[in-house]
């Protein structure tokens, strides 16, 4: 595997100036052939065997409720397919146009759209964010795994809303500016992390539709999903440099250090109470992470 840590997915979308104009313009865009059918086939069967598992182990998050989504979360410590996703080049090019050379992986989970579920959560994805937050701290890729319909429940979007005030969203101007974001299998949205959108209505009688979503932020915030925590230690070893730096085991200037284990409380130093495992790669390197000892 490259430093890029990616496997056998394809190179990077070769012409990627319209979307960065889109993004600009409508905060999102969506780009064909970011993925080849084969790729498409190899992450689709990885998540339903996924899916069918966790709710096998009554573990799913959402369906077998009737009409209601399913969501496998902690992509990047249950498959390599999804770890490579992680780190495709398109995403992380125009993640970095977007939030500046240094970004850290946010989020990443998939769902299931079931025949008849439902549309709705009208939201942004920065929605942790102080409302004076007027600029992209977070993007976000949905990766479609079918083809994304109008009929299926593709994802909507209100163009222009990244320059519009959250205060601004509610369902009635959702609904009147939304548009759908339709695509083959294998494109991908990219949305800033200020534009409102939603799940669409899955208006079939037996189509299941599929994506996969990789969030990225900017290399300051706090990360939705906590990759030291949520990553056994054999994954985390054996990842790429890249990978590893996404999941924000690197110190990115002050912040995110391994030496942790000291502390200073009331002025005193102290020996910290936390008896987690230190993982790094080597002294120069950089990147460490501590793993709580109940995970292990």
């Amino acid at each position: 595997m490259s430093d890029e840590g990616r496997g056998a997915l394809t190179e990077p979308a070769t012409n990627v100036e319209p979307a960065t104009e889109q993004l600009h313009e409508n905060g999102f865009a969506v780009i064909p052939d970011v993925l080849s059918a084969d790729e498409v086939a190899a992450l689709r069967s990885r998540l339903v065997a996924l899916a069918d598992e966790e709710r096998e182990a009554a573990a799913a998050l959402g369906a077998p409720m009737p009409n209601e989504a399913q969501f496998v979360r902690t992509l990047i410590a249950k498959a390599q397919e999804f770890r490579d996703l992680a780190v495709h080049p398109t995403a992380l090019a125009l993640a970095r146009h977007l939030l500046g050379p240094d970004i850290l992986l946010w989020e990443a989970f998939a769902n299931r759209v079931p025949p008849g579920g439902p549309a709705g959560g009208a939201h942004i994805d920065q929605g942790p964010m102080p409302n004076d937050i007027t600029w992209p701290v977070v993007c976000a890729f949905l990766y479609m795994l079918d083809d994304f319909t109008e009929e299926n429940g593709a994802t909507f979007v209100v163009p222009g809303s990244h320059r519009r005030h959250r205060d601004e969203l509610t369902p009635e101007t959702f609904a009147a500016g939304r548009v759908t974001a339709t695509g083959k299998a294998g494109s991908v949205i990219v949305m800033d992390g200020r534009v409102w959108h939603s799940i669409g209505k899955n208006r079939t009688s037996d189509v299941w539709r599929h994506g996969v979503l990789m969030f990225y932020s900017a290399p300051y915030l706090r990360v939705k999903e906590n990759w030291a925590f949520l990553t056994p230690p054999e994954i985390v070893r054996d990842a790429s440099p890249l990978l590893r730096e996404l999941m924000g085991f690197k110190m990115w200037r002050s912040l995110g250090g391994p030496k942790a284990d000291k502390a200073f409380i009331g002025g005193q130093a102290g020996v910290s109470s936390y008896e987690g495992e230190l993982l790094k790669e080597d002294e120069a390197s950089g990147w460490g992470a501590v793993r709580p000892p109940w995970l292990n």
